[in-house]
């Protein structure tokens, strides 16, 4: 077995990568992940770097709950979305689900790929688990890969998520371990027989791509921080650290024992006050001139103000308006359906255009480009939105788009008689066509002109 140029990294549990480093960046690994160093002075009470929260692996980032929600959204919107496998309708000339039942040929076979595809990819994942981990794992790990497994005459049998994977450039073969029956299994498999989703920045003149947890780690370090500051400050109550401070002679730096300080005591005594000051919210201080506020309660330093800010920071890394990530303020949308509508235009219609032609690129031949292809539908989508469908409804049927039957089939109800009849609306005719002379287009009917002469 060939040796992959971008190995896959020995890191604890919450650090694992599933897009691994390329054969053109072999020493990054341990960057993907790696929290910030904080380096602390000489003083204990000189650096506050302590206090600062890291959440710049995956499973810390999920502890930001603007991330989690993104994440979560963006995840379960790609999961509702199933990916189908469609034939042209050579009678209607248009692409329709194939559900053609022949076994052992992979053109005859649509019954079998949609049941994989929409409900059961294998026996430890639904469909909709998959597609939603994949989406999950392309923004958190850089790269989201499933394995096609196939039978003897080279059909799909199964999907599996990998939980991690490397490319291997030389063979063009993908190194991946995913979860299988029985425990896991590590594969070396050919290219075309792995559907491979990488995240929108890649790494310079690779395939695979970068987490987005790389570039967002400022803004979650942040988030976290600002919320743990915050936790702090209301466990106790919003208490400022003071000094407390007995009077001094004038004109004098301070005393000790009666006597001025000297310059090595002022400079143990400041140590002193640093550590203390990190460790005790009140000190007392003997021989000393007054009270001094020395810090802000939580009000004063409007971290409560700054997590808004993180939440509209994190929300532009994911590409998920701030409005669905449950923060409304200062929102421009004049609906939530216009919040929504920019979600699925500018974040899931380009991550449904990919998946599609990473299907139709392994799954399918150059020959039956234009005959089949692999969709992923947006239907479920507007499934809890009637109004919103109604109006699509309607539209399509004065259109000519749909007939009053298709749009019954939707939503399971039985064909009626002359329903299959395709209307078109029209507000428009030309001058004295038939139309108009039908309906009288303004004109007084036969029966209410005037005789000239006489009534009637």
């Amino acid at each position: 077995m060939a040796t992959p140029t971008g190995v896959i990294p020995e890191v604890p549990v919450e650090r694992e990568i599933a897009g691994t480093t390329p054969s053109s960046q072999p020493s990054e690994p341990a960057q993907n992940t790696t929290s910030t160093t904080v380096v602390s002075s000489s003083s204990k009470g000189a650096s506050y770097g302590e206090r600062t929260m890291f959440a710049d692996t995956p499973m810390a980032a999920l502890t930001v709950s603007a991330w989690h929600r993104g994440l979560t959204l963006i995840g379960d919107t790609m999961g509702m979305m199933p990916v189908q496998y469609q034939r042209l309708n050579r009678a209607g000339g248009n692409f329709v689900e194939d559900v053609s039942n022949s076994p052992g040929n992979f053109l005859t076979s649509g019954t079998r790929q949609n049941y994989l595809l929409q409900v059961r990819p294998n026996p430890l994942m639904t469909a909709f688990e998959l597609s939603k981990q994949a989406a999950i794992n392309r923004v958190q790990y850089g790269n989201a890969f499933i394995y096609i497994e196939r039978d003897a005459e080279g059909i799909p049998s199964a999907y599996w998520l990998a939980k991690n994977g490397a490319y291997i450039e030389p063979t063009n073969k993908f190194l991946l371990t995913y979860q299988a029956v029985g425990g896991q299994k590590t594969v070396e498999a050919d290219a075309a027989d792995v559907i491979h989703l990488p995240n929108t920045f890649r790494y310079p003149g690779s395939i695979m791509g970068l987490p987005t947890l790389i570039h967002a780690r400022n803004a979650l370090n942040l988030a976290a921080t600002s919320d743990s500051l915050t936790l702090e400050n209301a466990s106790k109550g919003g208490r400022m650290k003071i000094i407390v401070r007995e009077d001094a002679p004038k004109n004098a730096i301070g005393t000790l024992g009666g006597g001025r300080f000297n310059k090595e005591q002022l400079a143990k005594k400041t140590q002193e006050l640093n550590e203390a000051l990190y460790d005790n919210d009140v000190l007392l201080m003997t021989d000393a001139l007054d009270i001094v506020n020395i810090s802000q309660n939580a009000q004063q330093q409007e971290l409560l103000e700054s997590r808004k800010f993180n939440t509209a920071e994190i929300g532009r890394f994911l590409g998920v308006p701030k409005i669905l990530l449950m923060d409304d303020s200062g929102s421009s949308y004049k609906s939530p359906e216009a919040a929504t509508q920019e979600f699925y235009m500018r974040c899931i219609s380009p991550q449904a255009e990919q998946k599609e032609q990473e299907y139709d690129g392994k799954l399918l031949t150059v020959y039956d480009y234009g005959k089949r292809r692999y969709h992923v539908c947006e239907q479920p989508l507007f499934r809890l939105d009637p109004k919103g469908q109604a109006e699509l409804d309607k539209i399509r049927l004065e259109t000519g788009a749909h007939t009053v039957n298709e749009i019954r089939q939707k939503y399971d109800l039985p064909s009626v008689e002359g329903g299959d009849i395709i209307y078109v609306s029209t507000n428009l005719a030309e001058l004295g066509s038939d139309k108009l002379r039908s309906t009288g287009a303004g004109r007084p009917s036969n029966d209410d002109q005037v005789v000239e002469g006489g009534e009637g």
